[in-house]
């Protein structure tokens, strides 16, 4: 073709300009997807130098939106699909009646701020994870336990500073907590508000398929403690969960919901296994625990076995 080109027509520039443009296109691209994938895996120091590239989170910053989360589907092929699918635990057929929160609201922009990208490898499993959290205390992020289970060094990555590397210094397979701690993470801890009630609007953010950070509305459809199994499956325990009318995707898991006011009201852990619009999350009751001992916890401690 280029041969025709340059023979028969006048376009030989114009060929050689669109074709350099498009290889440089096809290779920022390309690098994009491969340094991206890298990052999420976790894996200690080589995913924090990458994902902190200024070169990537440039390419990154410019490629267009739908492209960034298509090439997010495609990596999430090589992780483990984090997210658990559940049956039924509360009432799932209530539809959403509430006005939905305004996502463009400044105090939903500024949680946004506090709420990471938490992957990394499980080396018994050979797996790689990738889920979300948010800063519940000074350096101190929450997440699933599920997403850090038989993880040594978590990735965690904020919006708009370069990755670190940190420490989980707490671990509750059962109520599916985990608490990584990030020296001088410099990023303002989410307020935390009381449980909502069923037929209130919320947010939920995260990082689906370990991809760029979203925001998508949700709503409170039911409520309730009932027992929910352990991040393992092999015991079930009470827990205040809610029933929530959204799209929550691999990725999603221990990203908040939040209330219209930027407060957190909860933590996603699971999806409904039947209707891929309703998921589950565990309510701030839950949460107290993690809120209290989150200053005084230092140590490291085990991440248990591997889900994967």
């Amino acid at each position: 073709l280029r041969r025709g080109v340059d023979r028969r027509t006048p376009l030989r520039v114009v060929d050689r300009v669109l074709g350099g443009a498009i290889a440089v296109l096809v290779g920022a691209l390309s690098l994009s997807l491969i340094g991206s994938s890298i990052s999420v895996t976790g894996t200690p120091g080589v995913s924090t130098m990458v994902a902190s590239s200024q070169v990537l989170r440039t390419i990154e910053a410019v490629t267009p939106r739908p492209v960034t989360e298509t090439l997010a589907r495609i990596r999430s092929a090589v992780l483990v699909d984090g997210l658990p699918q559940l049956g039924v635990l509360l009432d799932l057929d209530v539809q959403p009646s509430a006005p939905p929160v305004a996502l463009d609201d400044p105090e939903l922009a500024v949680a946004a701020a506090s709420v990471a990208r938490v992957s990394g490898v499980a080396y018994a499993c050979g797996t790689s994870a990738t889920g979300s959290g948010f800063v519940i205390a000074p350096d101190r992020v929450v997440t699933n336990a599920h997403v850090v289970a038989g993880v040594t060094a978590p990735l965690v990555e904020l919006p708009g500073r370069p990755a670190r590397e940190g420490t989980i210094v707490y671990f509750d397979p059962i109520d599916d907590l985990a608490l990584i701690a990030v020296d001088d993470l410099g990023a303002a801890a989410i307020a935390v508000s009381a449980p909502l009630a069923p037929g209130t609007a919320a947010v939920v953010q995260g990082y689906p398929f370990g991809g760029p950070f979203t925001m998508t509305g949700a709503e409170v459809i039911s409520s309730g403690s009932v027992f929910v199994p352990d991040i393992y499956g092999t015991s079930n325990s009470q827990r205040d969960i809610y029933a929530l009318a959204a799209v929550v995707e691999p990725g999603n898991s221990g990203g908040p919901v939040l209330t219209a006011d930027g407060d957190v009201a909860g933590v996603v852990f699971a999806r409904a296994e039947a209707d891929a619009d309703r998921g589950y999350a565990m309510t701030t009751v839950e949460l107290e625990p993690v809120i209290a001992g989150a200053a005084g916890w230092t140590q490291p401690v085990s991440t248990g076995p591997c889900t994967g």
